[in-house]
């Protein structure tokens, strides 16, 4: 009691307005509401499932059908159709058909396999180099070079190999 008296003071001498506000339950609730409280709650929910089952006979096939396609809308479905949808143009268009630029190059490649004897072996050389490249050295132009490299490869060669070749 001691301690409520202490609190007392030290709130006159903070505030005394709010130590005059008396201790008092401001919440009342209605006679007899607790019992009255389970019909009331049974007679709102009976009247809101007659309202929904109304409002569902009497929505259309079209009002049904556009509820269903909003849906599809969502984000978390739609991200899935639109990654559907990239997967399916992508995959249609790495397997298509090789152009026609592709198929000449190949019949090119195939002529060139059948006839590789045919070329001489410095057409090819500069055939392979690509115009603009600059750490290209034309060794053709030294033509002891060239000779001096191919007699190299041809002492690494094994017998096998050579046979092969020949």
């Amino acid at each position: 009691m001691k301690k409520k008296n202490e609190i007392k003071d030290e709130l006159k001498g903070l505030s005394p307005f709010l130590s005059e506000i008396k201790k008092e339950n401001a919440f009342k609730v209605p006679k007899d509401y607790f019992k009255t409280l389970p019909d009331d709650v049974l007679k709102q929910v009976q009247v809101t499932s007659n309202t929904t089952e109304q409002s569902t006979t009497q929505s259309s096939w079209l009002d049904w059908l556009i509820e269903n396609i909003a849906v599809l809308f969502q984000p978390k479905y739609a991200v899935g159709f639109a990654t559907a949808l990239i997967l399916i143009v992508a995959s249609v268009y790495f397997f298509q058909n090789p152009t026609d630029d592709l198929d000449g190059s190949a019949q090119l490649s195939e002529y060139v396999e059948e006839n590789i004897d045919e070329f001489d072996v410095e057409m090819l050389w500069e055939a392979s180099v690509f115009e603009g490249d600059e750490n290209y050295i034309d060794e053709t132009e030294n033509d002891a070079g060239f000779e001096e490299d191919l007699e190299e490869l041809i002492n690494d060669l094994d017998d096998n190999e050579l046979e092969m070749l020949l």
